[in-house]
Parts: structure tokens; sequence; C-alpha cells
């Protein structure tokens, strides 16, 4: 019993702990409705451990599509982000987004 237990203590202790490492990027994205129904704020960043040349954002609901580049913080290094207010975008409903990531290679 002891030799399992100490077996068991030493396999522990020798992997890697999930919750100490990011996974890279770290998107958010936050739909909300502050003013009106029918126009939506979204907040879109990202957060990485590389450089890129540019980052690019994407949200589509239904046959309306929205794209434009994120702005680089001057304040906190590898962190992008940009704030759009859409019309006829509800926040209530299904949508899909996409980033879009630029290197020095294309």
């Amino acid at each position: 019993m002891r030799y399992m237990l100490l077996i068991s203590m030493l396999f522990i202790t020798g992997c890697p702990v999930a919750m100490d490492t990011e996974i890279y990027p770290l998107e958010t994205v936050k739909c909300t409705h502050p003013d009106s129904p029918y126009e939506a704020v979204v907040n879109a960043s990202i957060d990485d451990d590389q450089e890129w040349t540019g980052v690019r954002f994407s949200i589509t609901q239904d046959e309306n599509k929205w794209d434009t580049p994120l702005w680089e913080s001057n304040d906190v290094p590898h962190t992008w982000d940009i704030r759009m207010q859409l019309y006829e975008l509800n926040c209530l409903e299904e949508y899909t987004y996409e980033f879009s990531y630029m290197n020095n290679d294309g």
C-alpha cells in the first residue's frame, strides 16, 4: 500500500500542471446592447505571446458580415483590441466570429 502511495505521489508531482500555462492567443468577444436593442456594441480583443503585424476580426449574423482590423495596444504588449458599434446585430441571437492573424511572412 505504501509503495502504491509513493508511486502515485511521484506520478502526480512529475506531471505538469495545466493551470500554470496559458494557451495563446487568448481571444475575448463581448456583445452588448447598452443603448438600444437595434445597436450592438462589440468589444473584441486578443492577448498573445507572439508578435503579429496585424490582426483582423470578423463577425457574421445571417446575411450581415462586418470585418475590421484590431488596434495594437500602446500600453500592453502583444494585446490587440477594437470596439465596434453595429446596427442590425442582435447579441441575443446566434452569431459567429473569427480572428485572422498576419505575420511578416504574409
